[in-house]
């Protein structure tokens, strides 16, 4: 079953001296969520729900969700770094405060999968599976790709990329540096292609053991990008060099091109690139609400979905699996499309945000609090 995430990777609950700041990129996490979400409700239930057609192609490209949080993903890992790598042992605190961020809660939904899919007698046949899931290298792994955990081929990809990015950081360190790298991962993801095609053709891989939109170079690029996205907000769009009205046109454009793109250009174009074509979209949005606050988009609600992101991301494909009777009785009782989707919609917050909010708090808080209680020990 192929889930794209809706977390890619939240990060720590902000200090009160970033809260402010970094409102925007909490808010844009938890509508990713919500974006996301929505397009698992059409394809993860047994039975498949059916959508009106004027929403159709805007859900559908829900997928992309994804490409949002990498971008997220890989400016906050820019933005906090900059900060830490002047700290004694900042590569150990680094991978310190990843491990307590992502491998706690990842670990006990591991253990609840492989509960639910094997036996724990026979934990020892399946001891290849569990080290190849607990220590992330699936991504590169045909059939194993998805993970045990639903939704996690996003983790090994994720993981991945916080294995080798104060590597990147250390090299990458300016606007001219990030865009020769963004070139240079569109060339490794071509490669990526071309190679993996090739071995599929030549049978050396079954045709469908290896999801190519799974694998980590081709979602390298997007990364890449975020890495821009960085290095544009700290020299152009933090300070006044920039003028505000110039932030909402890009934001204006930028929405517009969300709404615009799957109805008119998708359909035929860029369909192996997408997630290329949106990441140049939602860096304009990025990049508008640094400094343009709008509450339809950066309110309270939405800092709050963007801070259980983690919870709702790993959460949410089996809760949603477990509606689906829920669904079918609610469309059998609705017969306008329109309003269904919004019931089930809500219906699947009402169970998702409560159960995600008790997992950040009960599992999520208490090990980054422990984890950041460890690294000023270290100091």
């Amino acid at each position: 079953m192929v889930l794209y995430p809706i977390n890619s990777m939240a990060t720590p609950p902000p200090t009160k001296t970033h809260t402010k700041r970094l409102d925007f990129v909490d808010s844009l996490r938890g509508l990713a969520a919500l974006y996301v979400i929505l397009f698992h409700m059409v394809l993860v239930p047994t039975t498949k729900l059916i959508l009106p057609k004027w929403l159709e192609p805007l859900i559908m490209n829900g997928g992309t969700g994804v490409t949002l949080f990498f971008i997220i993903s890989a400016f906050t890992l820019c933005y906090t770094l900059q900060f830490q790598r002047n700290e004694n042992n900042y590569l150990r605190k680094f991978y310190l405060r990843r491990i307590f961020r992502i491998l706690p809660l990842y670990y006990v939904l591991l253990i609840v999968s492989f509960g639910l899919t094997h036996s724990f007698r026979h934990i020892l046949h399946y001891r290849y599976d569990l080290l190849l899931y607990s220590t992330f290298g699936y991504n590169f792994v045909p059939g194993k790709q998805e993970g045990l955990v639903w939704a996690s081929w996003t983790l090994g990809v994720e993981m991945v990329f916080y294995a080798i990015f104060p590597f990147i950081f250390y090299l990458v360190k300016s606007l001219k540096h990030a865009l020769m790298f963004l070139i240079v991962t569109l060339v490794l993801a071509w490669v990526n292609n071309y190679l993996i095609e090739y071995l599929i053709s030549a049978n050396t891989i079954s045709k469908g053991s290896f999801n190519l939109g799974m694998s980590f170079f081709f979602q390298l690029p997007v990364f890449a990008t975020g890495i821009v996205c960085y290095y544009l907000h700290e020299n152009y769009f933090k300070g006044k060099l920039i003028d505000i009205k110039y932030n909402k046109i890009i934001l204006f454009v930028g929405l517009i091109l969300f709404f615009a793109l799957p109805y008119f250009v998708f359909g035929t174009y860029f369909k192996g690139s997408r997630i290329y074509v949106m990441a140049v979209v939602y860096s304009m949005i990025f990049l508008g609400l640094s400094k343009v606050s709008i509450k339809l988009i950066v309110n309270k609600f939405t800092v709050f979905l963007g801070a259980i992101s983690y919870s709702t991301y790993l959460n949410h494909p089996r809760i949603v699996y477990s509606l689906n009777k829920v669904y079918v009785h609610i469309y059998n009782i609705c017969k306008n499309e329109s309003v269904s989707i919004l019931v089930c919609s809500l219906v699947t917050l009402a169970f998702l945000i409560p159960i995600s909010y008790i997992t950040y708090r009960i599992i999520e808080t208490p090990l980054i609090n422990y984890g950041r209680n460890l690294i000023k020990k270290m100091k």
